[in-house]
């Protein structure tokens, strides 16, 4: 007190405050004699807004700030955090949506974890420090892409909260319609591509409900497609022109366009306007030989295998989870995902998955029941590890695939 005195005595100061930042104490005094000094004057931003930057852009570096103080030790400095989707729900929370590049395989693993682990740490902290920040419940989703090049793709450099944009061409395969009315008078389609290079994307259709263009705006087939907007973040323009039509050939037998349909579902779970050009070939592939029922069904669990990879939760089927070997492998754990040798299952039997050796061998016969195996693994695991933290449920034409199935005595 006596040297607070003495400084002011030489200072003269209008006055003087005893704060402690350690006890956190003499705090509210000195606010409430700032905010008595502080002049009114005008909103320069809402007032429910937390920050001078977009909503989306602060949710990325909080997310990106827990990667970086959780991997600081393993990770380097060569992933960045994109959040792709906002959306407000019915309660007022908040559903995220937020991807994370890194430019090897080997950093993908890291920043998942051992099943996971560090990926939900991280998620758990980033979505507590959200809801702070932004007064609601918040819903956070998030997905790790492995991207070299993404530091010098121009649609990530951003200035003043903007990314750069210009038109680009899409080749993909449609997803499923959503149907835009603004007005009347000329109603227009939503639609989603599925292309290999952007992966999913939205854009609107004018004219998309008229003669010439319903037919080919349907779900499974194939079109050229070119996307326009002022900004990437908007929705954009698609002019279209049919390439593969599809959906007619699938009708002829209610198994294949249950399976086109469910395809087509499924793929909407993927985060948008990401490339998965290893997913979009085996997309591709399985749509283009479903006229051969022998053909497509392996290929529909392989499919759904991708769709796992792709998303960060691929099954390890290279060696037993209990004893390290690659040989005589016939099971799979329905926790890890992971192989397990026919010894080391002879235990657990009715709790392991059995394994269709077809996944581990491209060149093994392959039969129904073979089929109906991998589609239980892949229906499990897409339910679990996928769809749960999504909080969605499997599509409907899935389930009405796999009861035609048990109508099937072989193929």
């Amino acid at each position: 007190m006596e040297l607070t005195q003495q400084l002011n005595e030489a200072a003269k100061f209008a006055d003087t405050f005893m704060v402690s930042a350690l006890k956190e104490t003499g705090l509210e005094e000195l606010k409430s004699y700032l905010a008595q000094l502080v002049p009114e004057g005008p909103w320069h931003y809402p007032e429910d807004m937390a920050a001078d930057v977009p909503s989306l852009l602060l949710a990325a570096e909080v997310t990106r700030e827990k990667l970086f103080l959780r991997l600081h030790q393993e990770l380097p400095y060569a992933l960045t955090v994109e959040t792709e989707s906002w959306k407000r729900q019915k309660d007022g929370s908040v559903r995220l949506e937020q991807v994370i590049f890194v430019r090897r395989d080997s950093q993908k693993a890291i920043v998942l974890g051992k099943r996971g682990q560090s990926i939900r740490e991280i998620g758990s902290q980033a979505r507590l420090e959200m809801e702070d920040i932004f007064g609601h419940k918040v819903h956070l989703f998030l997905f790790v892409k492995v991207r070299d090049n993404w530091i010098d793709d121009p649609e990530r450099l951003q200035d003043d909260g903007h990314r750069l944009c210009r038109s680009r061409q899409c080749n993909g395969t449609l997803r499923e319609l959503f149907y835009l009315r603004a007005d009347m008078a000329k109603p227009s389609v939503i639609i989603e591509v599925f292309t290999r290079e952007f992966g999913r994307c939205a854009g609107l259709v004018r004219g998309g409900t008229g003669r010439r263009l319903r037919p080919v705006l349907q779900p499974g087939n194939s079109v050229q497609a070119e996307w326009k907007a002022r900004l990437s973040e908007h929705l954009g323009v698609f002019t279209v022109e049919a390439t593969t039509a599809r959906v007619a050939g699938a009708m002829a037998h209610p198994e294949t366009l249950a399976a086109l349909t469910s395809v087509c579902a499924l793929l909407r779970f993927l985060p948008e306007r990401n490339g998965y050009p290893r997913l979009y070939d085996t997309t591709c592939t399985l749509l283009d030989n479903l006229e051969d029922l022998d053909v497509w069904l392996p290929l529909l669990v392989r499919f759904e295998l991708a769709l796992l990879e792709e998303t960060g939760f691929g099954l390890d089927l290279e060696s037993c989870a209990a004893n390290g070997s690659n040989l005589n492998l016939t099971h799979i754990s329905p926790r890890s995902g992971r192989a397990v040798s026919a010894e080391a299952a002879e235990p657990y039997l009715d709790k392991l998955f059995p394994m269709p050796q077809f996944l581990r061998d491209s060149t093994a016969a392959v039969s129904l029941e073979d089929v109906k195996n991998g589609l239980s693994i892949t229906g499990h695991f897409l339910t679990v590890r996928l769809l749960h933290q999504l909080e969605q449920n499997m599509p409907e034409s899935r389930e009405r695939l796999l009861h035609m199935l048990d109508d099937f005595t072989d193929f």
